[in-house]
């Protein structure tokens, strides 16, 4: 299973654990997960909105945290909040497998 949190107050997104809706390799949930992580964390690198963005995308674990720039409060948020909303999509969608959770 998948334990997704968002931390408003920390503006950090975690996801951890493996989904196990199929093998290694062939898991949508897992692959769905990854890219909307993924799609985040080079967001915040190309527009350079955060700063010192602590990103870590590890095998079975991802963690995105930043500390928006001066002006980029709304942007940055507004880009956790789609990843963030999206994440808990999957959630719904396979709640056999992911479980979301927003802290604040």
């Amino acid at each position: 299973m998948t334990r997704i949190t968002m931390d408003w107050d920390r503006l950090e997104l975690t996801a951890e654990g493996h989904a196990g809706a199929a093998e290694k390799g062939r898991d949508i949930v897992c692959a769905g997960i990854s890219a909307i992580m993924t799609c985040l964390g080079q967001y915040m690198l190309r527009y350079e909105l955060v700063m010192r963005p602590a990103l870590s995308m590890q095998e079975g674990e991802s963690k995105i945290r930043g500390r928006p720039l001066p002006g980029w409060r709304r942007r940055t948020r507004a880009a956790f909040r789609q990843a963030a909303d999206g994440l808990a999509i999957m959630a719904e969608s396979y709640p056999d497998y992911v479980t979301y959770e927003e802290v604040h």
